[in-house]
């Protein structure tokens, strides 16, 4: 409603001004029209309101009596480039507050849709932001982790998914992905452990039996 007030306006004084004017005279009012136009049009790009701007320069290449239009022309074309920037930088935002929030799938999401697309100016910040959450939610690397902890270490997090050994984990954005992980494997590393020590347990018992054995043997 805003800008097509305005237009109007500036159409009603191009009008009155250009009354009894030679056509080369309202040609040139015509046109002096288009170049205000695209002036608003970059002062509401400016101001970061897209919608409003690409119609006041679509209103503009309207203007009856005009013959140059390369300037709107020119800035339609600056315009879908910065929106596009901003919509890729919005998707790259949106990535960086799902791992805040530990939302590995979202994240993940995100960062495909940004990095397979053209209009990103970030890309080395996202593959790296890639890289790490890839790292970051790996079951194997978290199998890993958990495998150099001690014994008293892994029970305690495995009953409580608390705290950890300075050091276990790394700062950063990834820390919470990492722990979530750990999470998501510790049982399984509890288990591992209890079937090493039944299997351990299991052979020395065995081998206890066959010195038993020999001893009986020697007896006789």
């Amino acid at each position: 409603m805003r800008h097509t007030i305005w237009v109007l306006f500036i159409g009603m004084v191009i009008h009155i001004a250009g009354c009894g004017q030679s056509p080369e005279a309202k040609t040139n009012a015509a046109n002096e029209k288009v170049a205000k136009a695209v002036a608003g049009a970059r002062e509401q790009l400016e101001n970061g309101d897209y919608e409003l701007a690409r119609s006041l320069a679509e209103d503009a290449m309207d203007i009856e009596g005009a013959t140059e239009f390369d300037e709107v022309q020119s800035f339609l074309k600056q315009l879908d480039k910065k929106r596009d920037a901003k919509k890729a930088e919005d998707v790259l935002l949106s990535a960086e507050r799902a791992i805040e929030q530990r939302d590995v799938k979202t994240a993940q999401k995100f960062l495909d849709e940004y990095l397979k697309g053209d209009h990103g100016a970030n890309k080395p910040k996202a593959k790296t932001l890639n890289d790490a959450l890839a790292e970051a939610s790996s079951k194997e690397n978290a199998q890993g982790v958990l495998a150099k902890l001690t014994d008293e270490h892994l029970a305690a997090f495995a009953k409580t998914g608390g705290s950890l050994p300075l050091g276990t984990v790394p700062d950063g954005a990834m820390q919470g992905i990492v722990i979530d992980t750990l999470r998501q494997v510790v049982d399984q590393e509890v288990a591992r452990r209890d079937a090493a020590q039944r299997k351990v347990e299991a052979e020395k018992l065995t081998i206890l039996k066959q010195e038993a054995a020999d001893r009986a043997n020697r007896k006789k």
